[in-house]
Order: structure tokens, then sequence, then C-alpha cells
């Protein structure tokens, strides 16, 4: 089956196409919870020329229930209209990441902080496990985002449990998948080589990544390259998983 495409991007920004026959399209992450700083690490990944730029909403050390966090919103939504680039809202649970996240996405407060991101980035990630996601990702897509599904596993994932979580997926209406795991071995590697494979031919536009040290070589190789999407730094900034390359290490295995 053909990967059909992922288009999202509302007025003021650029569109942009996750898929098979498209080129890879480059997400870059930031986040801050002090809103020059904000700004400056917004300026530096838009400078780094990337496709959508990634609001980690979760890092940002304020949270969503806070009254200082509607000024940060609205600092982050005006720097997305400054550079004229698509964000990717991600808002972290605290099964993901119980570091910097309180919410976990059993309850109604991540839904909600979900559905309020949804009112004006372009993409919203929901994570898998989330209860009744058909319906979530329903309300999110009537506020005019597209929806990105992800999953963060501990260990490499079955390609039986790939197609079973693209079923459910195309189910619920989502528009596109994001699978990361684990890379401690060889046997690891194979894995990872092969889900990377059958996410080239899924039913919609896929993403496999390894995360850790054995996995940074994975995120510009063959199989990546032809990935719909991939994460990378922006010079001077903190990558936001281990594994993610230099957006200049990953535009050069483009070239």
């Amino acid at each position: 089956m053909a990967n059909p495409t992922m288009t999202f991007g509302r007025p003021g920004v650029k569109v942009v196409k996750f898929g098979a026959s498209e080129p890879l399209k480059i997400i870059s992450p930031v986040w801050s919870s002090v809103h020059s700083l904000l700004m400056e690490r917004w300026d530096k990944a838009a400078s780094s020329r990337p496709d959508v730029i990634e609001w980690r909403v979760d890092r940002s050390e304020i949270s969503p229930t806070a009254p200082s966090f509607t000024d940060l919103e609205a600092h982050a939504a005006y720097c997305r209209e400054l550079y004229g680039i698509a964000v990717l809202a991600t808002y972290r649970s605290a099964e993901t990441e119980p570091e910097y996240s309180d919410f976990s996405r059993l309850g109604q407060e991540y839904k909600d902080t979900l559905l309020r991101l949804a009112a004006w980035a372009d993409v919203v990630d929901v994570e898998v496990g989330t209860p009744e996601t058909g319906s979530l990702v329903s309300e999110i897509k009537k506020r005019g985002a597209a929806v990105l599904l992800s999953e963060h596993l501990e260990s490499p994932c079955s390609i039986a449990h790939l197609e079973e979580l693209a079923h459910s997926a195309k189910e619920s209406q989502v528009n596109g998948l994001k699978v990361a795991f684990q890379v401690r071995n060889d046997d690891d590697l194979v894995m990872l080589r092969g889900a990377q494979e059958w996410a080239l031919e899924a039913p919609l536009p896929t993403a496999v990544f390894g995360m850790g040290e054995r996995a940074i070589p994975t995120r510009v190789g063959d199989l990546a390259r032809k990935a719909p999407f991939a994460f990378a730094v922006a010079p001077g900034l903190s990558h936001s998983a281990i594994g993610q390359p230099t957006a200049e290490r990953l535009r050069a295995a483009l070239d």
C-alpha cells in the first residue's frame, strides 16, 4: 500500500506534507518557561530551516493549569505567526515524561490541555493509550489541528504490534503515527530496521525512531531518510530525546 499524505498548516504558515512520496520533513524542538528565552530558541530553531517546530509544552516547567501558562502559550503562538513555520504542540503525560509532567493521559487535565493547544497549533501530539482516543482526535480536528499519534517504548516492538497500532490509528482518523523505542544492542537495531522498513508501506504516514546512543546512526541512515519526517536539533539547542541528530547532520545526509 502506498503511504498516503498528511497535509497540515493553518493560514499564516507554510503548508506541510508528510508522506512517502514527499521529501523528508524536519521537525526541530524548542521549549522554555522564560518568554525572552523561548523567543531566542525559536529564532535559533527557525534559522536551521525546519519544516515544523515542535513546542515541548511539558518541558516548559509551567503547568498548563497555572495562570502564567496563558502568557507563555500566547508567546508561542506569536512565534508561530512571526516565523511562519507550522507548530507541532507536544505535551507528554506523566506516564511518558514523569520528570516534566504532572498530568496523566488517563485524566481530563491532559485532554483539556491538548484541546487548548489544538485551538492554534497546526498539529497536536496524542499519546497511545489515551482513553477515548477517537473522540479526542475528533475534537482536536474540529478545532483545526491535525493529529500525530505517538508511542514511546522501553524495548523494540513487533511488526504485528505496529500493524495493530496503525489499524487503530486509522479507525480513530489519526493523520500520522510516530513510534520510538530504546535501542540497546545489535538485536534491537535489527528490529528497528525491520520496523522502519514496515513504516514505508504503512497505511498512514509513519516514522519509527530508535532512542539512545546506539540509535544515533539510524537517525540519518538510508531508511530514516525515506521516512516522512524526522526530529533534528538546531545549533545551540538541546535535543528532546537522546539520539536526535543536529539539523546540519541530517541535511548533510540528505544531500
